[in-house]
C-alpha cells in the first residue's frame, strides 16, 4: 500500500466511490461542542469511512490526502480522519485543535468497528 511514486491516472477521480456519492459533504466534518451534534458527526463520519473502506480506488485517495495541502483539519481522504493522515505522514499538530480530532477520531474508529 502506497509503496513508491508512481502518477496517478488523471481520472482515478472519476472511479471513487465518493464521486457520485448524494451527500459529497459526508467527507467533511467539524467540531460541534453540543452533544446531539457530536453523535451525529461521528455517525456521518463513520459512514463516509465505511465508503472509503469499499472503494477501488481507496489507496490513490490516500496517497492524494497525505500531500500537505490536504492534511487539513475536517476532512477524510481514503478512509482516515486528518489526524489520522497527520500521524502517518508525522506532520507536526497543534496539541489544542488536535485534541478534538483525536477524541472525534477515536469515537469514529470504535463506530466504524462495530458496522463492519
Amino acid at each position: 500500500m502506497l509503496q513508491g511514486s508512481y502518477a496517478a491516472p488523471p481520472n482515478w477521480h472519476e472511479q471513487a466511490s465518493c464521486g457520485n456519492h448524494p451527500d459529497p459533504e459526508l467527507w467533511w466534518y467539524n467540531f460541534y461542542k453540543l452533544e446531539d451534534q457530536k453523535k451525529f458527526q461521528v455517525l456521518r463520519m463513520a459512514e463516509a469511512i465505511t465508503i472509503c473502506n469499499q472503494c477501488p480506488v481507496r489507496d490513490l485517495c490516500l496517497k492524494q490526502g497525505l500531500e500537505d495541502e490536504n492534511l487539513h483539519l475536517g476532512s477524510i481522504w481514503g478512509g482516515l480522519t486528518a489526524f489520522e493522515r497527520r500521524t502517518m505522514a508525522k506532520k507536526p499538530m497543534n496539541l489544542k485543535l488536535i485534541q478534538s480530532e483525536k477524541q472525534i477520531t477515536a469515537q469514529v474508529r470504535k463506530k466504524v468497528g462495530k458496522i463492519a
